[in-house]
């Protein structure tokens, strides 16, 4: 662990974290005896200070630059890290968060357009499927990054992730339970809708065979989730309230926040 790169990751420190970066490069070019894999240049490997740069919890610099902001900081600082070591874009933390988890459960919506932009840029550097795979990614709880903004009710990054690749709602997260099934549980009712929009594939289930009409009557939303064709079970077992898994109260983030001059908010774009 460095603290030094992780406190400037933290703090979206670009300069500070650019000089520990070269730093560390030219150790390694002054001991040839050494085999230290980098390639500024390429982004192809990382530096041997990035790969050992972690918090206990596991996390990587990008890990943390990924929760701790998204001002033009944090964002230079992610793109640094990232043109240092991108294969860092979809490591897993010790709880399997990747950065995209991270950005989306804090709510850094240009951070998470960052991250999609560098698997975009890989995808066209012919990894095909890229962008795909770093938004499939699911962690130690079955989740993807849709799940997290769906709790944290961000309308406008459920939408923002579903429109770069609409299958995520397609996808049952831990215990089977679906990102329609969860913001139907929580109330997310402007979400639940721009969900249950994205077509006759999309995934209702929840956890112990239950869908999310279970959970609107539950909570006596009054949702009106059925149509021809969505697979809702209207006769299936009546819903009990003791199956709820704890996994649909809000989750502390697993990635690292450390202290930060935050910029004063300008407006948000997606």
């Amino acid at each position: 662990m460095d603290p030094k790169l992780l406190r400037a990751a933290g703090r979206g420190d670009c300069a500070v974290l650019e000089a520990l970066l070269l730093g560390a490069a030219a150790a390694a070019a002054a001991t040839p005896n050494q085999q230290v894999a980098i390639d500024v240049g390429s982004g192809q490997q990382s530096p041997l200070l990035l790969d050992a740069a972690t918090t206990p919890q596991g996390d990587s610099a990008l890990h943390v630059v990924a929760a701790s902001g998204d001002g033009e900081g944090s964002l230079r600082c992610a793109r640094t890290i990232y043109s240092h070591a991108a294969r860092l874009l979809d490591r897993p933390n010790a709880r399997g968060d990747t950065t995209l988890h991270c950005a989306a459960r804090a709510g850094n919506a240009a951070m998470v357009r960052c991250l999609l932009d560098m698997a975009r840029e890989e995808e066209l550097a012919g990894s095909a499927g890229r962008v795909a795979e770093v938004m499939e990614r699911q962690n130690g709880r079955r989740e993807t990054a849709l799940h997290d903004a769906v709790r944290l009710g961000d309308k406008q990054l459920v939408d923002h992730l579903i429109s770069v690749h609409p299958r995520l709602a397609r996808l049952p997260g831990g215990d089977g339970m679906s990102p329609l099934y969860l913001a139907v549980s929580l109330g997310h009712d402007h979400i639940a809708e721009a969900l249950h929009q994205q077509g006759d594939e999309l995934s209702y289930a929840g956890p112990a065979g239950q869908t999310a009409l279970h959970a609107a009557v539950l909570r006596g939303a009054g949702m009106a989730m059925g149509r021809g064709g969505t697979g809702l079970d209207r006769n299936g077992p009546a819903p009990n309230p003791r199956l709820y898994p704890p996994s649909l109260a809000p989750v502390p983030s697993s990635c690292e926040k450390l202290p930060r001059h935050r910029p004063r908010p300008g407006p948000r774009k997606l």
